[in-house]
């Protein structure tokens, strides 16, 4: 799909392996212009029409794809925006095959779409068949920077293998497909850097709804932090404790927006404190409660990747690692973070900057922040899950009322990042629609507990919006202890 012009003709290396091959693509850039990458692909997949796939863009469902003897083209999404990993799984009945490739994402600056696909035209010799692609750079997510430039040198591998399941077999046993790519990302990027923590969250809204009685749409007048400084939210933290919980996350700890609500969460986490002498003269309610009661206070940094120079602005800019302006910025709300103790950082909408851009300002954070934990929301890759927890919602609410809780674990998190933390929401909205609870009536502690154990049982943090109180200790598992087969747990 690139012009002549703008290719760039590989050196390409193929090398046998027991269960498949590897093949490797070199690009020197000699001329004196960027070059595109342009598509790899392997192709000519004879399996039979109906086939499975992994849908890698969560946790790895099996979803079944069926081209019907026709061009089929609705079979991937983007890495790293949406894929966890760069790869494809397919399988027709005992028969799996995995496609993975190697590059730099970080250091070569563009994304790829992984596509199971089966293509028209002359790719039918033989047949309607199967293919799966890897579009580099592609044009619905370009990035000049992506392209070869001149004097640079990069290399890309595809790795394939395939496999026959056996009775008996690791029910992930797919996952032996993805071995060297595993390998690769390990001696790449590294494993996890931060240690797991399986202990559920208690979440609350410091701010919700902004009115011109209360501009900065603080939650309740006893706790309004602008009049009576932060004691009231520790009193919380402290019950909350009390309940069974050890860490927190303060949603909105900067208010909202009351003429721009678009632009809700806001990225002013932290500033707007020093507009009032109680929400700047109390932060001490809040540092002690680690080594008080042993609460970790935890602050949700809304639009994190959006910053806005002032308040209740209708402007925001996507964070750039490379403007100082930015930077500064963004060091004012975490140190602002910094100065309550705070230990948990969530991450929100995080995956507005690129993530070569989220890799470095990352980095930088937690060079600045080394006794704090990140967490990435929405569910992120595979590279920024080893710099930071990710999130997601651990509950669904489908259509017909009925509520969906999430049902495996992680399996590539499982799989490729060991001892990954992931957390996931058990939302109350959810589990009143799919109960029919009104909301002026709370919802049963039994119930909130049960859909939590599930959530945990999982591998998944529970995160809980809800003054539920904990009877027995509900942790995440180690899920990859099961989910992996045994000889691949390292």
């Amino acid at each position: 799909w690139a012009s002549e012009e703008e290719s760039l003709e590989p050196t390409v290396t193929f090398v046998p392996q027991f269960n498949g091959f590897d093949v490797t693509y070199t690009f020197h850039n000699t001329t004196s212009s960027p070059k595109r990458v342009g598509d790899m692909v392997l192709g000519g997949v004879r399996l039979d029409e109906r086939i499975a796939r992994r849908d890698f863009t969560r946790i790895g469902t099996e979803v079944i794809m069926d081209h019907n003897g026709e061009v089929y083209f609705n079979g991937g999404d983007m890495y790293p925006e949406a894929y966890y990993s760069p790869v494809a799984v397919i399988r027709e009945d005992d028969y799996v095959l995995g496609v993975s490739m190697c590059y730099d994402a970080v250091n070569y600056k563009h994304q790829v779409m992984v596509r199971v696909e089966s293509p028209g035209g002359i790719y039918t010799y033989g047949g309607q068949n199967w293919q799966v692609l890897f579009r580099h750079n592609p044009d619905a997510k370009y990035n000049i920077d992506g392209e070869i430039q001149p004097g640079e040198t990069r290399t890309y591998t595809m790795n394939v293998r395939a496999l026959k399941l056996d009775a008996g077999d690791h029910t992930n046993e797919w996952m032996r497909t993805l071995v060297p790519y595993r390998d690769w990302f390990r001696d790449h990027y590294g494993g996890v850097r931060y240690d797991r923590d399986p202990n559920p969250v208690w979440a609350s809204e410091v701010a919700l709804t902004a009115s011109e009685s209360n501009p900065m749409g603080w939650v309740g007048a006893d706790l309004r932090p602008d009049i009576n400084g932060w004691g009231p939210w520790a009193d919380r933290l402290r019950d909350a404790r009390e309940k069974g919980f050890r860490r927190s996350m303060l949603i909105c700890p900067g208010g909202v927006y009351l003429h721009n609500p678009q632009l809700n969460y806001p990225f002013q986490m932290t500033s707007t404190w020093q507009l009032f002498e109680p929400t700047s003269t109390t932060l001490d309610e809040l540092q002690v409660l680690k080594t008080e009661v042993g609460m970790e206070v935890g602050l949700w940094w809304g639009r994190s990747s959006q910053v806005m120079d002032e308040w209740d602005t209708p402007h925001a800019e996507i964070f750039d690692f490379d403007n100082p302006s930015h930077i500064t910025r963004g060091i004012e709300e975490l140190d602002g973070a910094l100065a309550a103790n705070t230990t948990l950082i969530g991450l929100d909408t995080f995956q507005w900057i690129p993530v070569w851009d989220q890799f470095r300002w990352l980095e930088f954070m937690i060079n600045r922040a080394p006794n704090a934990k990140f967490i990435v929301e929405p569910i992120t890759n595979d590279i920024i899950h080893t710099r930071g927890a990710t999130y997601t919602y651990g509950l669904y609410a489908q259509p017909d009322g009925s509520l969906e809780p999430i049902a495996e674990p992680p399996l590539l998190a499982d799989f490729i990042n060991l001892g990954h933390e992931s957390w996931a929401r058990v939302n109350a909205d959810a589990i009143r629609r799919a109960h029919n609870i009104p909301h002026d009536v709370d919802i049963p502690d039994e119930l909130t507990r049960m859909y939590m154990r599930q959530v945990a049982d999982n591998g998944w943090v529970p995160v809980v919006h809800d003054d539920v109180t904990l009877t027995t200790s509900i942790q995440a598992v180690r899920s990859w202890e099961t989910s992996v087969p045994p000889d691949l747990r390292y």
